[in-house]
């Protein structure tokens, strides 16, 4: 909470920064996937230790090559002539992302092959992904079949189709990716039924993106996509938060049942930043995703695929570590 309050006052230039919580802060700034963020907000207020110059410096240049990664990546799948956008991966901060999310709408093979023959690298992959890296070995690139964990579909990809959307990156090129309201939307599906956490960079994106956002769209497609519970989960989370610095509600509308349970949770824990989602709260969110029909689907080539020995010692040692981190 402290962090979310040190970060609002320096976007208002307003308050002083002790120097001794400095390091602390940053730490947990990484913790949170806001690093560069933080350290870009003390470098505009002339409140930089010298002790941290050498890690703004280092992720300033990160930044600005993976924006251009960004264009070029974009660029590069406009050319190959396959169906696609960039996701999840855009914020409406300062961020240094380790991948750029991209699902695969039409040409999943032509894509990857394509991004073979113009030098990317084959870093890892999944069942419904594989992960490139850039030529210059910036940035890895996340090619996504589906939207999924590991073959149950969490999102459909489908829905997303119609809201492409090309956007300038700060007059540097053009990027292929989604509307605001969608792109938020799966962002937030994304942290709470993939990564079961929630973190300032969550909290901030949802904060800044409902600033240019009707919530009553947001509301409908999450109704209409069967995550509703997702969204008010969120959403929930944020509002309380900005509440609590800023005394005015993001947004007003009625919370739920499971909304109070982890409300509960990350007030038992001072409000401790990340927050780990309990796993019965996950159970309940990717129930009501059964009741979309493909998700229901791939529930059993899930089954099949976990056949494997292999392929379930592997998806069990990946269920224990996201039982046991504390962030990612």
């Amino acid at each position: 909470m402290e962090l979310i309050k040190l970060i609002n006052d320096l976007r208002c230039r307003v308050g002083d920064v002790p120097l001794s919580k400095l390091n602390s802060l940053y730490h947990q700034a990484r913790m949170n996937r806001i690093a560069f963020y933080f350290l870009s907000l003390l470098h505009e207020n002339r409140l930089l230790p010298r002790s941290l110059i050498g890690d703004y410096l280092k992720l300033e240049i990160r930044y600005k090559r993976t924006k251009e990664k960004f264009i070029q990546v974009s660029s590069d799948l406009e050319s190959l002539g396959v169906d696609f956008a960039i996701f999840k991966s855009l914020k409406p901060y300062p961020t240094t992302t380790v991948d750029i999310d991209t699902i695969i709408f039409d040409g999943f093979k032509v894509a990857f092959d394509g991004l073979l023959s113009k030098g990317y690298v084959l870093w890892g992959y999944g069942p419904e992904s594989v992960t490139l890296r850039d030529p210059d070995g910036v940035v890895g690139i996340d090619l996504y079949n589906e939207i999924a964990i590991s073959k149950f579909i969490y999102f459909d990809k489908e829905y997303l189709r119609r809201f492409k959307a090309r956007v300038d990156l700060n007059g540097l090129g053009k990027v292929m990716t989604l509307s605001r309201e969608a792109d938020l939307l799966v962002t937030i599906v994304h942290a709470v039924m993939k990564e079961w956490m929630f973190t300032i960079a969550d909290h901030l994106t949802i904060t800044y993106q409902l600033k240019d956002i009707e919530f009553e769209i947001l509301e409908e497609m999450a109704l209409e996509t069967l995550c509703s519970k997702v969204l008010y989960l969120a959403v929930s989370i944020s509002n309380t938060l900005h509440k609590i610095i800023s005394g005015e509600d993001l947004v007003k509308f009625e919370g739920n049942r499971l909304s109070e349970f982890e409300l509960g949770r990350l007030y038992h824990n001072n409000f401790k930043l990340p927050h780990k989602f309990h796993p019965l709260t996950v159970f309940q969110v990717l129930l009501e995703r059964l009741h979309d029909r493909r998700s229901c689907r791939s529930v059993i080539s899930q089954i099949n695929y976990l056949a494997n020995k292999r392929r379930a010692r592997f998806f069990l040692d990946m269920l224990i570590n996201h039982l046991v981190r504390t962030s990612y």
